[in-house]
């Protein structure tokens, strides 16, 4: 996989997630917005590879690169990307997110909607902040 690769599936993901938001499944739509913040920090991860290349090799990068944590993967990347989100509005509520989501049968509504606000809004979002470093 590559930098693009990882571009369009963050924006694929977001657009799945508002499908599945506006068609009542609330718990996908909360799993892919937070899929589609993985992704789009792994495209800036992988701008720091060899040839925009992602996953790079295992031995030449912290095993940090290959986790699911947001928070984690926003450290690796470092720089001023990480400088904004994490003064960024929203970027609390995407940390509250974890892969562990796909098992879940519950989610609230409210949360999905909430979390979907943060991530997609044009202006301020969560994803059109990480955009400006991909």
């Amino acid at each position: 996989m590559d930098r693009d690769i990882f571009r369009r599936l963050a924006l694929v993901r977001l657009r799945e997630a508002k499908a599945l938001l506006e068609g009542g499944y609330y718990q996908g739509a909360y799993y892919l917005c937070g899929y589609a913040v993985e992704c789009g920090i792994k495209a800036c991860l992988a701008k720091k590879t060899k040839r925009y290349a992602f996953p790079p090799e295992p031995k030449a990068v912290s095993q940090r690169y290959y986790t699911h944590s947001l928070s984690a993967l926003l450290d690796e990347v470092g720089g001023p990307l990480a400088a904004e989100m994490k003064n960024h509005p929203k970027w609390g509520l995407t940390t509250e997110w974890s892969e562990g989501y796909r098992y879940s049968i519950d989610t609230a509504p409210s949360l999905a909607q909430e979390f979907y606000a943060a991530v997609a809004d044009k202006k301020s979002g969560v994803l059109t902040c990480i955009k400006k470093y991909w």
